[in-house]
């Protein structure tokens, strides 16, 4: 019987873009939130030169993510600008509070750049040189605006070189 089964990588789970990992050793390293976002991104022409990489499964899926293939490598982390907010208590939902009522979660606790950090941390133990790029506090830019949107927006809201440039040194 031929039936789809839905079936997930083994953990580890590979990096996805591998190839251009093993091709390049010597160009640093872009790590982007997202596989929409490693495509458009390695396919803009905007970062020749540059290995991007994601990882699979979303948010939380870093964790199961073989981080050791960048072992040593200089490396840059994109994360998306999330803006989620607090969720109310149930008290304060029972006064008629909705989560737009909440203030913005900070921003090391928003999703994208919690993986982020988390990632950064498991690179500095791999002996890897880490970069953050410094996107805006949660609300400044639209949620989710990521790299994708960076440069595919008619109008960005910033360059991809100007925040490659302005990355932190973690």
């Amino acid at each position: 019987v031929q039936q789809w089964c839905n079936r997930r990588v083994q953990d580890p789970q590979p990096l996805f873009g591998l190839d251009a990992l093993a091709a390049h050793p010597e160009w640093p390293v872009l790590v982007v939130e997202g596989e929409k976002c490693k495509m458009v991104a390695e396919s803009s022409g905007l970062l020749n030169g540059w290995v991007v990489l994601s990882w699979l499964g979303g948010c939380n899926g870093w964790k199961k993510g073989d981080w050791v293939p960048l072992a040593g490598r200089d490396v840059v982390l994109w994360a998306d600008c999330d803006s989620q907010r607090r969720k109310p208590t149930k008290k304060e939902a029972a006064d008629g509070m909705s989560e737009w009522d909440m203030p913005y979660l900070p921003r090391e606790q928003q999703p994208g750049m919690k993986a982020m950090l988390g990632i950064a941390e498991k690179l500095h133990g791999l002996g890897c040189s880490v970069r953050l790029v410094d996107v805006p506090e949660p609300g400044v830019w639209p949620n989710g605006y990521d790299i994708a949107d960076v440069i595919q927006d008619t109008e960005p809201l910033t360059s991809v070189a100007e925040l490659l440039a302005d990355s932190a040194l973690l």
